[in-house]
């Protein structure tokens, strides 16, 4: 049985979730390390396997040196046995090549019978790999999908289901009435309500009369934009209610609905924890269309490839990512620092009138005739990519393109307290040598207590 994820957060969970049951030692085995340790478990047919999806496309590849190294005559490619595959997130762990390698893995000896069986029958005998890729992605007999999904879509549903419909349902409902999980609606509540609640208490017996009515006055008293009083309300819940949770680190989030409105609280939100001396910070972020020019010449630019397009580069990235992989035969990991210069002033990547002007040609209509030049489209990536390269981001595009695992961690601070990071890259399906590493680094030189001066 292999319990497989596509998120190592859920990996970690699940590991450790199904490695509580009682078991015999060697029944249950983790892989935490990388693909080889994948393959070496699967070689030895361990009863039941926990690891993540992405370790899958490599261990062909690791079966094929563990062969040479026994100086064994065999394949190097596992036996067909029957399995039972357990997939948790079954929506978006099922698409793409790296689902069908799994399949490819564990169809064995008799997946690639019948693709060079078939082949031979046909008369295209040279083209067994095609027909191994063909066969992959049909089903296989030896193997049974189990899928688990909060969320399923249509395609999931259409590749699991059974005529379209999930075999069994556990509802929301369910599981919130049998406390699996909590309702978060229960601890919602909305400023209208709570000011209700809070008049409430003029008619509780509980409650002292006079400190509720001075309550109420100081609530009902009008501002232009009632910014005060929700601010009141809101830093006095926090402080009381919610700060000293999760060890003193909680932290609440206020939406608004424009940017103004943002401004206008962070200024009365500052003020007020000013003037009653809390030690709460305030931090604000945006969302929305301002973004940088590069970063939208490459969205439009996306938008006008075809989907023949977006396969090349794939396979692309993935011969990258493999020459890369082939370097780290050699090294444990690849270290660069995450910036090419120091980090920059906030502000700095607002768009200016040239980028304004170049985001509007390239919406408009004269913009969609020139994206539709594939020399045009290619000289402006090239030049961006040039541009990302020399600048703030010369080494990041490498595990970005290729999907190699990679952390960054805050080892040097310049002279002004700001952080500069350190870059490690790792071999596909490395992450547990990058967080081991992590802990290390942070266990010898440690950062959770520094912050940079604007934080501070």
């Amino acid at each position: 049985m292999i319990v497989v994820t596509d998120r190592l957060v859920l990996d970690k969970q699940l590991q450790d979730t199904i490695y509580q049951f009682e078991h015999w030692q060697g029944v249950v085995q983790k892989i935490d390390e990388d693909s080889k340790q994948l393959a070496e478990a699967l070689e030895n047919a361990v009863p039941i396997i926990i690891t993540t999806l992405q370790k899958f496309p490599f261990v062909s590849r690791q079966l094929l040196k563990l062969t040479e190294e026994r100086g064994d005559a065999s394949s190097g490619h596992l036996p067909t046995r029957r399995c039972a595959v357990i997939i948790d997130e079954a929506h978006s762990s099922q698409s793409g090549e790296t689902a069908t390698d799994l399949k490819e893995v564990l169809g064995g000896e008799e997946l690639r019978g019948k693709a060079r069986q078939q082949a031979e029958e046909e008369g295209e005998a040279h083209l067994e790999k095609l027909y191994r890729s063909m066969a992959k992605r049909g089903r296989q007999a030896n193997i049974g999908f189990y899928a688990f999904t909060a969320t399923p879509k249509h395609k999931t549903l259409a590749v699991f289901g059974r005529n379209g419909e999930p075999f069994h349902r556990y509802t929301m409902r369910q599981a919130i009435e049998e406390g699996f999980i909590i309702d978060v609606f229960l601890n919602y509540t909305t400023y209208k309500r709570y000011y209700r609640l809070l008049k409430a208490c003029e008619d509780d017996p509980h409650v002292e009369r006079k400190k509720a009515a001075k309550a109420l006055a100081r609530f009902m008293r009008l501002h232009p934009h009632n910014i005060a009083q929700k601010t009141e309300i809101i830093v006095e819940h926090f402080n009381t209610m919610t700060r000293h949770k999760i060890g003193g680190r909680a932290k609440a989030m206020v939406l608004t609905g424009s940017r103004l409105e943002v401004v206008r609280f962070k200024e009365s939100f500052d003020r007020y924890i000013r003037d009653k001396g809390y030690a709460i910070k305030t931090l604000v972020a945006f969302s929305g269309k301002n973004i940088e020019s590069a970063t939208f010449a490459m969205h439009r630019i996306g938008q006008s490839l075809k989907a023949l397009d977006f396969v090349k580069a794939k396979r692309r990235w993935r011969q990258i990512g493999s020459t890369i992989d082939r370097l780290l035969d050699k090294y444990d990991l690849m270290l660069t620092p995450t910036l090419g210069e120091p980090p920059v002033l906030i502000g700095s990547q607002q768009p200016g009138k040239a980028d304004q002007f170049s985001m509007k040609l390239i919406s408009s209509w004269i913009g969609k005739i020139m994206l539709s030049s594939r020399k045009l489209t290619d000289s402006i990536l090239r030049e961006l990519v040039q541009k990302s390269m020399e600048g703030q981001m010369p080494f990041t595009l490498i595990a970005n393109v290729t999907g190699q695992p990679a952390m960054t961690v805050p080892l040097y601070w310049t002279g002004d307290g700001l952080p500069c990071g350190v870059q490690f890259i790792g071999r596909l399906g490395g992450e547990a040598k990058l967080l081991r590493l992590a802990a290390q680094l942070e266990k010898a030189q440690p950062w959770i207590d520094k912050r940079p001066p604007i934080l501070k």
